[in-house]
C-alpha cells in the first residue's frame, strides 16, 4: 500500500526528531559523568593525590620560621682524680701483695685495692704514720695516722672517734684475692691527713673496731709506701720530725 509523498515526509521528518532527540539527550549525559567527575576531584582531600608536587613557594615558608633553640649539652660531673698510689709487698714469710690507688672527689677519698696472696676472709687495712715498710712486720711504718690523737675505731665513725688511718677490713675470696674501693671522707680531708708520705697496711686478722690501739687484727702481711701518683698533682704529707 502506497501512502502519498506528504504522508511518507510526515514520517522521515518524525523519525529524525526520535534520533536527534536520542543524540542530544546521550550528549547531555556524557557531559553530566563528566562534570561529577570533575567535582569529586576537585572535592578528593589533598592526600587522595600520591604525585601531587610540592606548591612554589612551600620551602621559602620553613626557611621565614624562626630556628627552635636547642638545649645546650650538660657539662658531664667533674669524675675523682687519682692522686696517689701504693705498691705493697710481702712482709718476711709471706705472700700478699698488690696495689692500691687513692683518688679525690672533694672531700672524699676513694681508695680502689687490688690484692692477692692472702688467706681467705677479712683483713684489717690501714693507713699507717711513717712512709717506710723496712723492718721486721713492717715494722717502721709505725702507728696508725692518727695526728690528732682519737681513739682506735670503724671508718663508719666521726672524725673524732677514728684515726684518719682507720679504713676498717678488707674481705679475701677463696683464691685469696681482693677487689674492692672504699670511700672515706675523713683521710684526705684535711690537710694534716694527707695520704702521700704514709705507709699503708694490710694485717693478717679482722679488725675488730674497737679494741685499742689498732682493733686486734695481728701482723702486717703487706705494707706500701704511699706516693703521689704520675699527673696526679697532690702533694706529699709533712715528714715526721727527726
Amino acid at each position: 500500500m502506497r501512502y502519498p509523498i506528504s504522508r511518507r515526509r510526515s514520517h522521515s521528518i518524525r523519525a529524525w526528531s526520535v534520533f536527534t532527540m536520542a543524540g542530544v539527550l546521550a550528549a547531555l549525559g556524557s557531559g553530566c559523568q563528566r562534570e561529577n567527575a570533575d567535582r569529586a576531584t576537585s572535592l578528593a582531600p589533598p592526600d587522595a593525590a600520591t604525585d601531587r608536587a610540592a606548591p612554589p613557594g612551600a620551602g621559602s615558608d620553613r626557611a621565614a620560621q624562626p630556628p627552635v633553640a636547642v638545649a645546650s649539652r650538660a657539662e658531664p660531673a667533674e669524675l675523682p682524680r687519682t692522686v696517689a698510689q701504693a705498691n705493697l709487698e710481702p712482709t718476711a714469710g709471706n705472700d700478699a701483695r698488690g696495689m692500691v690507688f687513692f683518688s679525690e672527689s672533694g672531700n672524699t677519698v676513694t681508695i680502689d685495692i687490688r690484692l692477692s696472696g692472702l688467706s681467705p676472709g677479712p683483713h684489717g687495712i690501714h693507713v699507717h704514720e711513717f712512709g717506710d715498710c723496712s723492718g721486721p712486720g713492717a715494722a717502721s711504718a709505725g702507728k696508725h695516722l692518727n695526728p690528732h690523737d682519737a681513739p682506735h675505731g670503724a671508718p663508719t665513725n666521726v672524725r673524732d672517734a677514728r684515726h684518719p688511718g682507720d679504713l676498717g677490713n678488707v674481705v679475701a675470696d677463696q683464691m685469696g684475692n681482693v677487689r674492692t674501693s672504699i670511700q672515706d671522707s675523713v683521710l684526705g680531708s684535711e690537710p694534716d691527713f694527707q695520704m702521700i708520705g704514709h705507709a699503708i697496711v694490710v694485717h693478717e686478722d679482722e679488725d675488730d673496731l674497737k679494741s685499742q690501739p689498732s682493733g686486734d687484727s695481728g701482723m702486717p702481711v703487706a705494707c706500701g709506701v704511699i706516693e703521689a701518683a704520675p699527673g696526679g698533682g697532690a702533694s706529699a704529707a709533712p715528714r715526721p720530725p727527726g
